[in-house]
């Protein structure tokens, strides 16, 4: 972590003014983003809420009294759609268990957005058909912090390709333009739309887990799904 130097001349408090807080922490290296890069991950479909097979795992390697890492954004879009599924639900857990992630999927690296500062991120992704042990999927510490549909239509096809899921952490900010004619006749989703999903305020302490799980009624192929996200660590 670099320090910012603020000249004699200006106070304090003008520079808190003029930067907000999401600006401050990539000028003081401390804002880390991860994204998909090459191949797609596929996400397994499944019916209901499963902890050996979550989607996206966020963890905070850091040992005792490390930095604590502050979610701001989770990004999905959709790249193949499950076209039998009728529902789309969503749940996020934290946990304080290392290691929950045990094999499969992508591991995404997280990078310094500040370009001259090399300082690595204390904090691992995995994404895709994610495997979890048995010992490592859920310790008395678990605690869902969110879940609700993502879209329930009740008629397939549930979602498409190009749809776009930003869940936001810590603020109730605008919603992603959608085509306001995205539904057919039937109930069946026909167009791609975003959505924005405004969630509390997650932090990570050393040693715990972030973990998101998507699950779909009528659930019968593997959707797939882009990953891109970012966080504070302080």
């Amino acid at each position: 972590m670099t320090t910012l130097t603020i000249p004699t001349s200006q106070p304090g408090p003008f520079i808190g003014d003029l930067f907000t807080a999401k600006q401050i922490a990539p000028i003081l290296g401390d804002y880390y983003a991860f994204t998909t890069t090459a191949a797609t991950l596929v996400v397994t479909s499944l019916q209901t809420l499963t902890e050996a097979s979550p989607a996206l795992i966020i963890e905070n390697t850091a040992l005792a009294g490390g930095p604590n890492i502050t979610l701001d954004f989770v990004r999905l879009q959709t790249t193949a759609a499950d076209a039998a599924s009728t529902t789309l639900v969503y749940a996020w857990k934290t946990d304080t268990i290392r290691g929950k992630w045990a094999s499969a999927g992508s591991a995404l690296t997280p990078q310094n957005v500040n370009a001259g500062t090399p300082s690595a991120s204390v904090g691992t992704v995995h994404a895709g058909a994610l495997v979890v042990a048995t010992a490592q999927q859920s310790s008395p510490n678990a605690k869902t912090v969110s879940q609700e549909f993502l879209l329930p239509t009740g008629t397939a096809p549930v979602q498409v390709l190009g749809d776009l899921y930003d869940f936001r952490f810590g603020g109730n900010e605008a919603s992603l333009p959608t085509v306001i004619s995205n539904i057919a006749s039937n109930g069946a989703h026909t167009f791609a739309t975003g959505r924005v999903i405004s969630l509390g305020p997650v932090t990570l302490s050393p040693g715990s887990t972030l973990t998101l799980f998507l699950f779909s009624a009528n659930a019968a192929n593997q959707p797939s799904y882009t990953f891109t996200g970012g966080w504070y660590e302080f």
